[in-house]
């Protein structure tokens, strides 16, 4: 018996066997589960737009300043 997951992509949600898995992961769809979690990201398809682009850049910039300020040793006042 085939064990079926789901893929989403932009604009369809699809049920696939198990063995077409790894065509729909390369043709940009991510497996989810029934309740819309992502279990396995899409390894090609994806485009993203400059927004979307732009966005996870600038947080990403955000989280470093936050990591170099906790990874910089507190000298004590005394």
């Amino acid at each position: 018996m085939a064990k079926y997951l789901m893929g989403k992509s932009n604009r369809r949600l699809e049920t696939e066997s198990e063995l077409e898995k790894g065509k729909l992961l390369a043709k940009g769809y991510s497996v989810i589960n029934t309740k819309g979690e992502v279990l396995e990201l899409a390894t090609g398809g994806i485009t993203y737009s400059a927004a979307q682009y732009n966005k996870v850049h600038l947080e990403n910039i955000e989280l470093k300043k936050k990591l170099a300020r906790r990874r910089t040793p507190k000298v004590p006042t005394e």
